[in-house]
């Protein structure tokens, strides 16, 4: 029996047409040859169909590929465009704050080298004398009192012979004299070219905001802190004197007129804290009391180190023209140095405030510091002279203040003034 199905495909296809009635060709003979014959027409047409579908689906996906492909473009056109404005405004600004120079750098590396120096030889001498006091042989215990003439180091007090209350106030006079010269020989060479290697953050009341990360009871607070009261009596005096620098820095900028925005953080390490996620009246997880944010203010809640990538920070910010960030609160070595990070990502210009920065140990502060700060700043590494080039400046905390006093000085919107007086100021 001959079956003619009146199919009009194109010649590409027209061999998988045929192949398609070859396989069906033995429903075609059968004893009820139009049953059969049916149910052939249906099965061509269903392959058909499905062949159709096909098409008509990778037509589909390849038009979504080119417009996915065609937004990247867009959006990578319009970051080059950004950062092409911000390298160009980097410098704008009406009020300049002094940020930390390669010459600022070179003396603090400097003092700091010298200060593990005296540490590492001061603990030394002072492990060789209390082993040798501890023991009752009295030859070692004048061997360890010559040993500490030679270093003219000044032992106040010898309680007995297995402590001494002023080893902390020892001295050595020799390396000292030694160090005053090395540091005068650093002064004079560093203060070399001093106004080329003078470095500047430019801003404005408009285009500037202050971001505090994560300053919460958990991390700053040393007796109802979930992780901070884990740390030593001397980090907890640290943590102190850093939220104490950040409520400064807060009244000031306030008062200079200055967006603020502030985060919380559900990330504790290295898990999220699920119980925090939706919380209400945790005492931890808030804001410490003199650092609440007013009516008006940004506060976001993150899960991620950085401050942009699990919030909308980012739009807020926009929203409000800003393009420069002061940027304080703890911790500097993770959350502060990953919203740093993820800010210059986004073509803000970042600057942080040195000492309204903490972290539970200074060396991590320190080297975090560094790390944002330094790849910018070293002589000829970079013909750039935009600030923020790679993650961010490192400002004074005072130099920070000086600058928005002049930001308040200058402000002519007056609070309130009656009648009279406005009438003999116009006079």
């Amino acid at each position: 029996t001959t079956v003619h199905l009146p199919v009009f495909l194109p010649p590409p296809q027209c061999s998988k047409m045929t192949m398609i009635v070859v396989a069906a060709s033995p429903l075609l003979v059968s004893e009820e040859p139009t049953q059969i014959s049916m149910i052939a027409v249906v099965v061509v047409v269903v392959f058909v169909v499905g062949f159709l579908m096909g098409g008509f689906v990778t037509i589909a996906m390849g038009q979504c590929s080119y417009f996915s492909e065609r937004h990247r473009q867009r959006q990578v056109e319009a970051m080059v465009q950004l950062s092409q404005q911000e390298a160009q405004r980097g410098c704008d600004g009406e009020y300049a704050i002094p940020v930390r120079s390669h010459r600022d750098m070179m003396v603090a590396q400097q003092q700091q080298q010298q200060q593990q120096q005296q540490d590492d030889h001061s603990g030394s001498t002072k492990k060789r004398i209390s082993d040798n006091l501890r023991s009752s042989n009295a030859t070692e215990t004048t061997e360890a009192l010559s040993i500490a003439e030679e270093d003219e180091l000044l032992l106040d007090t010898i309680s007995d012979s297995s402590s001494f209350s002023s080893m902390s106030s020892l001295k050595k006079q020799p390396h000292k004299e030694k160090n005053k010269d090395n540091n005068d020989a650093t002064t004079t060479a560093t203060h070399e070219n001093n106004e080329e290697d003078q470095r500047f953050f430019h801003i404005t009341p408009h285009d500037t905001a202050l971001l505090l990360i994560d300053m919460q009871t958990d991390f700053i607070n040393p007796t109802q802190g979930r992780l901070c009261k884990q740390y030593s009596s001397q980090v907890h005096s640290e943590i102190e004197q850093t939220t104490h620098h950040v409520e400064r820095l807060l009244q000031a900028a306030r008062k200079a007129g200055l967006t603020i925005a502030q985060s919380r953080s559900h990330r504790y390490g290295a898990t999220i804290r699920k119980d925090l996620v939706d919380a209400q009246d945790d005492a931890g997880y808030e804001l410490a009391p003199n650092l609440r944010a007013l009516e008006g203010e940004i506060v976001v809640d993150k899960w991620t180190f950085g401050a942009f990538a699990s919030t909308n920070l980012e739009e807020e910010l926009r929203k409000r023209g800003i393009r420069k960030i002061l940027l304080g609160g703890v911790l500097t070595n993770v959350c502060v140095f990953a919203t740093a990070v993820q800010a210059v990502d986004r073509f803000f210009r970042v600057c942080v405030v040195e000492e309204a920065t903490g972290s539970f140990e200074t060396r991590w502060h320190t080297q975090a510091l560094n790390l944002l700060n330094e790849p910018q700043i070293v002589p000829g590494g970079h013909a750039h002279n935009a600030t923020g080039l790679y993650f961010g400046e490192v400002a004074k905390l005072q130099n920070v203040l000086n600058t928005l006093e002049q930001i308040t000085s200058s402000s002519t919107t007056p609070i309130h003034m009656d009648d009279d007086t406005e009438n003999k100021k116009k006079n």
